[in-house]
């Protein structure tokens, strides 16, 4: 087992647990819909929030030629993969009568739900900035970073009905954009060796590594 492999797998420990998190709290609720209504908007974010995490674990994979295995690391994974949980718990109601319908459980916590997810992408980003820093005149690296962070940003901001579902749906589809290839690679990714079919983010953009 490589180094990497040995990282991969503490990592992706992490994340898989995150994910069974809204994935046992997601049945929960689905269970008790006769008494605490699911609507629509929480389930679009637990959907943005699996999406999102996928995402970030195929970049992990996809830049492992240039991580390096050190402390820091693993710290920043371990905060990584805390800020995900964290985030993933607050998705659902912690337990059967905490609110009246998932709605206002939506409304309560997602800030910190999407508060959250967006700190990640902002350290990745951080860290990557180490390594290359975009032009001004890379105009896909821009296209990227607006298709996933333009959605996210007016989800985590509005306080409308319809806004935070058509911006959830906006995120949830940019997976599919990115993911196509129908958008080139920036030059920026390139210079990361962020190409190919997960090449921009992971949930840096939550997407793909392409960005």
């Amino acid at each position: 087992m490589s180094d990497f492999e040995y990282f991969f797998s503490f990592f992706g420990l992490l994340l898989g647990l995150t994910v069974a998190e809204v994935a046992v709290r997601f049945a929960d609720a689905i269970d008790g819909h006769r008494r605490r209504p699911i609507g629509v908007l929480t389930p679009l974010l637990a959907i943005f929030v699996l999406l999102d995490i996928s995402s970030f674990w195929l970049f992990t994979w996809s830049a492992r030629d240039i991580i390096l295995i050190n402390w820091p690391t693993i710290f920043v994974a371990l905060v990584v993969a805390l800020l995900y949980f964290l985030s993933a718990a607050l998705v659902f109601p912690r337990t059967p009568d905490d609110w009246l319908s998932l709605d206002e459980n939506f409304w309560a916590r997602k800030r910190y739900v999407l508060g959250g997810i967006l700190t990640v992408n902002v350290i990745l980003h951080l860290l990557l900035f180490t390594r290359a820093v975009p032009k001004i005149t890379e105009y896909w690296f821009f296209v990227h970073k607006l298709i996933y962070f333009g959605p996210v940003i007016w989800a985590w901001k509005t306080n409308k009905r319809w806004a935070a579902i058509l911006a959830l749906l906006l995120a949830i589809g940019s997976y599919g954009l990115e993911y196509s290839d129908i958008l080139p690679t920036s030059e920026w990714g390139k210079k990361l060796g962020l190409g190919g079919t997960v090449a921009d983010s992971a949930s840096t953009s939550g997407t793909s590594v392409t960005r």
